[in-house]
């Protein structure tokens, strides 16, 4: 038990730090003013990175359409039908064209 006669041993003290009415009214305000330029920066954020998700799902497209054009020109389909495979799978827009070589057929 504490001895209420000793001030300070296990009472809790309460210490005020004096501020002014000048100071507090300066400050009023700040808050918003950070946040509204912090909003700016993580909508900004968010858009990168939702152009990054679809610009990983188009590469992820791209590669799976060369594969699909690869595995039919390797089977000896008519390259038409291989470039057909191809448009199924690739992006809107995609142009697609199939080289051979004596070494390898490319997509």
């Amino acid at each position: 038990m504490t001895d209420p006669r000793q001030p300070g041993v296990g009472a809790r003290t309460r210490v005020r730090v004096p501020t002014s009415r000048r100071s507090r009214r300066g400050q009023r305000g700040a808050v918003t003013a950070e946040t509204m330029m912090v909003i700016p920066v993580l909508v900004a954020l968010a858009m990168a990175l939702v152009w990054l998700v679809a610009l990983a799902a188009t590469q992820v497209r791209v590669v799976d359409s060369a594969r699909e054009v690869a595995r039919a020109v390797a089977r000896d389909e008519p390259r038409a039908t291989a470039v057909s495979l191809g448009r199924r799978v690739a992006p809107a827009g995609s142009r697609i064209t199939v080289h051979d070589s004596a070494e390898i057929g490319r997509a």
